[in-house]
């Protein structure tokens, strides 16, 4: 997380993040990203295939 905050779900658990956290989503792993603030949220994806 570049900049802001916000609410994840990751494989049906929610987890507050912010700016500097670094989130690890499993292969085939259920995720979804929310903006619980009026702050713009910046993220960086770097995926990966194995």
């Amino acid at each position: 997380m570049l900049e802001g905050q916000g609410a994840m779900t990751l494989n049906g658990k929610d987890v507050l993040i912010k700016k500097g956290d670094m989130i690890v989503n499993q292969p085939f792993g259920e995720h979804g990203l929310v903006n619980n603030s009026d702050s713009v949220i910046d993220i960086l994806v770097i995926q990966v295939s194995i």
